[in-house]
């Protein structure tokens, strides 16, 4: 797949790579237009959970189980989790 007229989008995603600290970049749109093509672009190397229609509770227990043995009983404990992990 050839890459076109992105060259906004990824300077501005480069852009917020290089800053320090952590960051949490929510991307969405109409399907088909790119947009997980555009984030593995550029941030070649990231970790990405994609959301979908299933429950809240469902997404939790299954973006747990991504990143550790277990699971996060709240949306803040998952992402204080996030925050201070490498």
């Amino acid at each position: 797949m050839r890459f076109f007229n992105r060259t906004e989008e990824t300077a501005f995603l480069k852009k917020i790579k290089d800053q320090n600290g952590k960051h949490m970049i929510v991307l969405y749109g109409p399907r088909r237009i790119g947009k997980t093509y555009l984030l593995r672009n550029a941030y070649p190397e990231a970790n990405y959970f994609f959301v979908d229609t299933r429950s809240s509770e469902t997404l939790l227990k299954d973006f747990s189980r991504r990143i550790f043995d277990g699971s996060f009983e709240n949306w803040d404990a998952f992402f204080k989790y996030l925050l201070n992990s490498k």
